[in-house]
């Protein structure tokens, strides 16, 4: 993780637990919740993004199918 992703994560997990510091047990659990099903679809769509790898069919080494 580079310094500006550490920084910039740190930072948010402050003001998380600064928003939540009031909260009682139930809200806090339901806010989490909430951050956590956010966070996981984000987590998702950063992974579906990528570009899958290109298949050189054209190369010898290409065992094809058997």
């Amino acid at each position: 993780m580079n310094k500006q992703t550490k920084a910039a994560t740190d930072n948010m997990k402050k003001q998380m637990a600064d928003v939540t510091e009031e909260f009682s047990p139930e809200e806090r659990e339901a806010f989490f919740n909430e951050i956590s099903e956010w966070a996981y679809s984000k987590y998702e769509e950063s992974i579906l993004c990528t570009e899958p790898e290109m298949q050189n069919y054209d190369d010898e080494d290409y065992p094809g199918i058997l």
